[in-house]
C-alpha cells in the first residue's frame, strides 16, 4: 500500500510540473515551440529521474529507521544487541551520521558506538523536534539543525511502543541530506551535463554543487542581495509544489555570472517535503 501510494504521489507531482510547462508556454499545439524545447524536454525528464532517486533514498533510510524502532520495541532490549545494529546501519549507509534511542523523557539511552562526544544518558528535550516528537509520537522528517558537535544533519524519527502500546520513547536517525542527495546528482551532471540542487521549502540549501552555498538561507542571504531574481524564486518555492524559474547567478565555481532555468517539484517524506531541481543554465547574462 505504501509503494502505491509513493507511485500515486510521484504521478501527481509529475503531471503537475509537466502542466507549468504547458502553462508557460513550452508546449502549445497551436504554435510553433521554442527551439529549446528539446533541452527543457530533458531538464523535465531529469526532473523526474532525480525526483525518484531522492524519495527513494529518503524512503530507504525511513525504512531502516522503521526497523531499528522494532528491534527496540519490547520489555528492556539489550544495550549490546542494540548498538551492533545500530553500528551495522552507519556502516552501510554512508549518510548516516548517528542512530539513538530517545526514551520518553528526552534523554539518549542507546547510540551507535562510534556516536560523536559523550552523548549517552544526555537529555535533548531542549530541541525543538525532540520535543515535538515527544509530543505527537509518528514518524517524522526534521527540519535541517545542527548537532551538539556542529554538524549540520537531518534526522528521521521513529516512535517506539511497549508490547502494551504505550509510548517510550523513539530512535533517530541522523543523516547528513548532501551525502544522501549527491549520488543521484552526480548522476544527472554525468548524463545530461545539468546541475541539481535540493532545499527545504523555506529555502535552506540542503543540496549544491557548490559546497560553500550548503547549509545557507536564500532569505536572510546578503550574498543574495544584489540578485532580487532569487529572493523572488525563493519565494515562490516556498509556496508552490512545483514549477519553472529563470535567473541571472554564478555558474558552479562562482567564475562568471549566467541565466539560468530551474525546474523543481517536492519529494515529501512523513510530514515534511524537500524540494528538489534540475537546472540549466540559459546564455551568458
Amino acid at each position: 500500500m505504501g509503494n502505491l501510494m509513493n507511485l500515486l504521489v510521484f504521478a501527481v507531482a509529475t503531471a503537475a510540473v509537466f502542466g507549468v510547462i504547458v502553462t508557460c508556454g513550452c508546449i502549445n499545439s497551436g504554435e510553433g515551440c521554442p527551439g529549446d524545447i528539446a533541452d527543457r524536454n530533458t531538464a523535465l525528464s531529469e526532473l523526474i529521474v532525480f525526483q525518484g532517486g531522492v524519495s527513494n533514498a529518503l524512503h530507504h533510510l525511513g525504512r531502516i529507521t522503521a526497523g531499528c524502532s522494532a528491534a527496540v520495541t519490547g520489555g528492556g532490549p539489550d544495550e549490546n544487541t542494540v548498538t551492533e545494529l545500530f553500528d551495522e546501519v552507519m556502516a552501510e549507509n554512508s549518510a548516516v551520521y548517528t542512530v539513538i534511542y530517545i526514551d520518553s523523557s528526552g534523554t539518549v539511552r542507546f547510540n551507535n558506538s562510534n556516536a560523536s562526544g559523550n552523548i549517552s544518558g544526555m537529555n535533548l528535550l531542549s530541541q525543538e523536534s525532540v520535543r515535538k516528537q515527544t509530543e505527537r509520537r509518528v514518524p517524522m522528517l526534521t527540519d535541517n539543525f545542527v548537532l551538539h558537535d556542529g554538524t549540520s544533519a537531518s534526522a528521521l524519527y521513529y516512535p517506539v511502543f511497549d508490547s502494551e502500546g504505550i509510548y517510550s520513547g523513539f530512535v533517530s536517525l541522523t543523516f547528513v541530506p548532501c551525502e544522501l542527495i549527491k549520488d543521484s546528482a552526480e548522476d544527472i551532471m554525468n548524463t545530461s551535463g545539468l546541475s541539481s540542487m535540493v532545499t527545504e521549502p523555506g529555502g535552506l540549501i540542503l543540496y549544491d554543487p557548490d559546497p560553500e552555498e550548503v547549509g545557507k538561507e536564500t532569505f536572510d542571504n546578503s550574498l543574495y542581495e544584489d540578485y532580487p531574481e532569487i529572493l523572488s524564486f525563493a519565494r515562490s518555492l516556498s509556496e508552490d509544489w512545483s514549477g519553472i524559474f529563470e535567473y541571472s547567478f554564478y555558474d558552479t565555481g562562482f567564475d562568471r555570472e549566467i541565466r539560468k532555468e530551474a525546474f523543481w517539484t517536492t519529494v515529501t517524506m512523513w510530514d515534511n517535503k524537500w524540494r528538489i531541481f534540475v537546472i540549466r543554465e540559459i546564455s551568458d547574462s
